[in-house]
């Protein structure tokens, strides 16, 4: 009886032992259930957010206002970051492509037209400006920070442009004066006549194919190339650290130098000879070629 009675002992505490047991085995799984169930929401949560996010800016879609102005004979530029092409066309027009046009400010006041955008866009604004066939501008200035600049198919009388960081194109342009400054990009000159101009490139290359020009030109990091090119009078070309490079280009006298090189390089060619450190011709009637590098080669043939 005795025995009976220790053994209903045991067997009821280990029930009890193991009913303790499957309690917390079943609360630890709900707690990993709820969890999970809370880390999945947190993540779901997370996605559809992100997930918004994208659709939000998907919806934001480029718009275009086209806006026909007065005549002008002058523009002004004032602007951040768009991308700016002047170009012939068949009105005075001023056309802004980006998220919201209606921001940059377009204004005719006495003959000019000024075009600002207070510095609020981001990349990927277009402003383009065209203006009629045979009407010839006075003048172009202004300056941009960051974006491309393009004129196509126009008489300028002057130009004075800046641009922090992007490229310059001039394509059949014609003008008596143009001052060009980058900080950072290149100019392309391409089937333009430049009666007098000045260039400046702190940071890039300078490329000028079939035009007429007389220039004083400087480059500190970058190469200039003169190919089929008509030099009208007197050129300076100082380079700080690049290549000069000329081919096809009309008759003038000469006056080349490397002002940094090896004793054992021959670091100007002119017309297949090769030069160390100068070289110099001079041609009756003809103007002046004047080319000097810091730290570079001269090749002109």
């Amino acid at each position: 009886m005795k025995k009976i009675h220790i053994i209903g002992i045991t067997i009821l505490t280990l029930g009890l032992a193991l009913l303790i047991i499957g309690k917390v085995n079943h609360g630890e799984q709900e707690a990993d259930l709820v969890g999970s169930g809370k880390r999945s929401s947190m993540i779901e949560r997370a996605n559809n957010f992100f997930n918004h996010g994208k659709q939000s800016a998907n919806k934001v879609k480029t718009a275009t206002k086209i806006t026909q102005i007065k005549p002008f004979s002058s523009i002004k530029l004032n602007v951040d970051q768009p991308d700016v092409q002047i170009a012939r066309g068949e009105k005075f027009q001023v056309t802004v492509v980006g998220h919201d046009p209606k921001k940059v400010g377009i204004e005719v006041t006495d003959h000019q037209l000024i075009i600002t955008d207070n510095g609020s866009h981001d990349d990927g604004y277009r402003i383009t400006i065209t203006v009629p066939k045979n009407k010839t501008l006075e003048n172009i200035d202004g300056s941009c920070s960051e974006g491309n600049f393009s004129l196509r198919d126009l008489t300028i009388t002057k130009i004075d442009l800046q641009l922090q960081d992007g490229d310059a194109s001039v394509n059949n342009v014609k003008t008596k004066s143009a001052n060009f400054y980058l900080d950072d990009g290149d100019l392309v000159l391409t089937d333009s006549s430049l009666s007098q101009s000045t260039l400046n490139l702190n940071s890039g290359d300078l490329t000028v194919t079939n035009c007429h020009l007389k220039t004083n030109a400087s480059l500190n990091d970058g190469d200039a190339n003169i190919n089929n090119s008509k030099i009208l009078d007197d050129c300076l070309f100082n380079l700080n650290d690049g290549d000069f490079q000329a081919s096809q280009i009309s008759k003038t006298s000469c006056l080349l130098s490397i002002a940094s090189y090896d004793d054992d390089d021959e670091n100007i060619n002119y017309h297949g000879h090769s030069y160390r450190k100068h070289f110099s011709e001079s041609i009756k009637g003809t103007p002046l070629l004047k080319v000097v590098c810091s730290d570079g080669e001269i090749k002109i043939n």
